[in-house]
């Protein structure tokens, strides 16, 4: 039972997380209204460069 809720509150601070690392950042991107091709460019370029490291 204790695990059950440690795996819930942990997927509750991942989502925060995620939300706030990565979802704000994309809508303030896309208000800005950067070319998707751009946008999509440049996350693809940051990945493999992440994943290059």
């Amino acid at each position: 039972m204790l695990f059950i809720i440690l795996l819930i509150l942990l997927c509750t601070v991942t989502n925060l997380f995620t939300e706030v690392l990565i979802l704000t950042p994309l809508e303030v991107l896309r208000s800005i209204h950067i070319p998707g091709i751009v946008l999509w460019g440049g996350l693809i370029l940051l990945v493999a460069w992440v994943i290059g490291e």
